[in-house]
């Protein structure tokens, strides 16, 4: 990757060490890091000025309550970058994460996670899917002959409760 395809990305987060390490991560993989932030009050002059491709922002940099306006104000700062957020966890356990971000990433997946994500969003021509002739014709069938060809036509509730053994 020449300099000028590299994706430029700003990482915004509260905590030094992880900043660090995301951001050598993104270095090490090809990424060119155009600035960090620990500094909600700053945060969107400084991604401003870096011009990113991409913001990665931990959640918890974000206003409870008003994280969708803090994502707005990115957006405004930086209308072409796409915006990725490092969640806390499942919804179980706490807040949901904010609505309004191209992508959300579970703190602790990993960060070969965040490079995979990245890529994806870049990729010039996105893969074109071929669905197989059995899952077109399936359409028409319903039941478990249709989950046995790959189509589900219930909730994701349904079909996750189908998989349990």
């Amino acid at each position: 990757m020449t300099p000028a395809e590299r994706i430029r990305v700003f990482i915004a987060g509260d905590i030094y060490p992880k900043r660090g390490l995301v951001r050598r991560f993104l270095e090490d993989d090809g990424y060119d890091v155009v600035g960090t932030t620990a500094s909600q009050k700053a945060m969107v002059a400084r991604i401003r000025a870096g011009e990113p491709d991409a913001v990665v922002v931990d959640g918890d940099l974000l206003v409870a309550g008003a994280a969708g306006g803090t994502l707005a104000r990115i957006r405004e700062a930086v209308p072409d970058a796409k915006v990725i957020v490092f969640t806390g966890g499942p919804a179980a356990s706490g807040p949901p994460a904010p609505s309004g971000a191209d992508g959300y990433l579970e703190k602790g997946v990993g960060l070969s996670a965040l490079t995979a994500l990245l890529g994806n969003m870049f990729v010039a021509e996105p893969p074109r899917i071929v669905q197989p002739a059995a899952t077109v014709t399936a359409a028409a069938v319903s039941g478990k002959a249709s989950r046995a060809l790959g189509v589900w036509q219930g909730s994701a509730a349904e079909q996750a409760a189908e998989m349990v053994p």
